[in-house]
């Protein structure tokens, strides 16, 4: 067995090793637009945030990602984008992303794709990124709470 120094481990358990594991990778893949790449980590952190439970996810996204689930809902996003996305890869049919000059800032914009049947539901991933960046910045992890202080995203957190 290998023995090494408590500060030098890398611990999850530790809120700043958290936190870090939580943000870093989401804003380096949307930084180096890999945006199907940062929204499946989104999707995954909020899992983590949220704790791990379908319920808990839902009431999760209505608490603090209003805008997002008021034109989308909590439970379309659960379904349509962090299933898709965790178990294959791919957002459900008649979903996907957009950027927000697509979206003309809007949080969820349809699109119709020429030669395609039906509409493209799209959620504005430059908006989500930069929310789930936000809250994971002011989360205190040792409460399991986000802080009041410096909400920097477009969503607001309520206290739990």
């Amino acid at each position: 067995m290998k023995r090494v120094r408590a500060d030098g481990f890398y611990d999850l358990k530790r809120p700043a090793a958290r936190r870090a594991a939580l943000s870093e990778g989401a804003a380096l893949c949307y930084e180096s637009q890999k945006y199907t790449a940062a929204t499946c980590l989104v999707a995954c952190g909020i899992d983590a945030l949220a704790g791990g439970k379908k319920k808990r996810y839902l009431r999760f996204l209505e608490d603090y990602f209003p805008d997002l689930c008021a034109g989308l809902g909590s439970r379309v996003f659960y379904e349509m984008y962090r299933n898709g996305i965790v178990h294959e890869f791919l957002f459900k049919q008649q979903y996907g992303i957009a950027n927000n000059r697509e979206t003309d800032g809007r949080y969820v914009e349809d699109f119709q794709v020429e030669g395609k049947e039906g509409m493209i539901r799209c959620i504005n991933v430059d908006r989500l990124v930069k929310d789930y960046l936000a809250l994971v910045a002011r989360w205190e992890f040792d409460r399991d709470a986000p802080t009041n202080s410096g909400t920097g995203g477009s969503s607001t957190a309520p206290s739990r």
